[in-house]
């Protein structure tokens, strides 16, 4: 988890948008960062959720009707 609030706190719009969010949308992003089981796969997947929130979307904002 340091390393998602290292990313988190290098992109303030990401952590702006991030405290914004109620705490399911957070837990939400954490758990799809935090299970992916290799390092490497872990890093990609908070790189890509620094990416989102910065954009201002929830985890799913892709795909809206799912």
């Amino acid at each position: 988890m340091p390393d998602v609030a290292t990313a988190l706190a290098q992109v303030k719009a990401a952590q702006q948008q991030h405290d914004a969010f109620p705490p399911s949308k957070q837990r939400d992003y954490l758990k799809w960062m935090l299970e992916a089981k290799r390092e490497d796969a872990r890093a990609k997947r908070i790189a890509q959720a620094v990416e989102w929130l910065a954009e201002g979307g929830p985890r799913h904002w892709k795909y809206p009707s799912c």
